[in-house]
């Protein structure tokens, strides 16, 4: 094998790798009007049969990993030691406060918010 070719295949398997350690999805994809939506009728009823599969689909997280809250739903797409990083899909009609402190939330679109935990 050359040593070009060895170097093509590592350059590869180097991308392949950071890619797959990215904290973010492309956000442009999140179907956010149908997940605020299952999200609120989930919250209503205290019934999250229809959501959490969405999310799962969603996210690429398993919903044993998320973690529901009284106000909203944190899911995690990567975490380090101490530290997480993920998305957030608020209550409908919660008082959310963006914050940089430790969450710090950052809307993305309506009801979903990006967070990080510093731990």
């Amino acid at each position: 094998m050359t040593s070009l070719l060895k170097a093509l295949i590592c350059a590869a398997a180097l991308a392949g790798l950071i890619a797959s350690c990215s904290d973010r999805i492309d956000e442009s994809s999140i179907e956010v009007d149908r997940l605020c939506s299952l999200a609120d009728t989930a919250f209503t009823k205290q019934n999250f049969g229809d959501l959490l599969p969405a999310l799962e689909k969603q996210f690429h997280v398993e919903r044993d990993r998320m973690r529901i809250t009284d106000q909203g739903i944190f899911i995690p797409v990567r975490d380090r030691f101490v530290e997480e990083k993920g998305y957030f899909l608020a209550r409908p009609g919660g008082n959310i406060i963006l914050r940089s402190g430790d969450p710090a939330l950052v809307r993305v679109k309506s009801c979903i918010f990006r967070y990080h935990i510093k731990g």
